[in-house]
């Protein structure tokens, strides 16, 4: 349900010049996933994984968080498939994700998200292929309402 912000730590630490393909499920702090776009700043650099080709950053709580930093990080220049799927992204997270027009990209993984359609429509003009399955809404009128992640129980 969480990636504590220590292993995190020790993954941007360890030695791994050919490492091609990293997915870190984040979760949410409920479940000792107090990870934050701060601690996740080394991969976003693009530095400590110089032949990196896919990034998942997975089941995050801190969806748009992340979203807000990563389109103009230097890590994405060198990805082909960039993956924020199952988590709680929302229209503020994805008009963020616009800016990755100009990039490279081969893939944007979106799935599990919070995205309205009108965002939706934007995010499939990009002109790589974008995965907006499994859209997801919100009940204002439900107190046991709200955005989730995929997987926390």
């Amino acid at each position: 349900g969480g990636l504590p912000a220590n292993v995190v730590s020790q993954i941007c630490r360890g030695k791994f010049p050919e490492l091609e393909y990293l997915e870190l499920w984040l979760g949410t702090p409920d479940y000792q996933g107090d990870c934050r776009v701060n601690d996740l700043q080394p991969i976003l650099k693009g530095k400590v994984f110089p032949k990196l080709k896919y990034l998942g950053f997975r089941n995050a709580e801190i969806a748009d968080d992340i979203a807000a930093v990563i389109a103009n990080a230097p890590v994405v220049d060198q990805l082909g498939i960039l993956d924020l799927s199952l988590g709680n992204l929302s229209d503020v997270g994805a008009n963020a994700l616009l800016q990755l027009e100009g990039k490279n990209l081969q893939r944007l993984d979106l799935h599990h998200h919070y995205i309205s359609k009108p965002v939706q429509k934007k995010l499939k003009q990009l002109p790589f292929p974008v995965d907006l399955n499994d859209a997801k809404t919100v009940d204002e009128e439900d107190e046991w309402s709200g955005r989730f992640i995929s997987v926390s129980e």
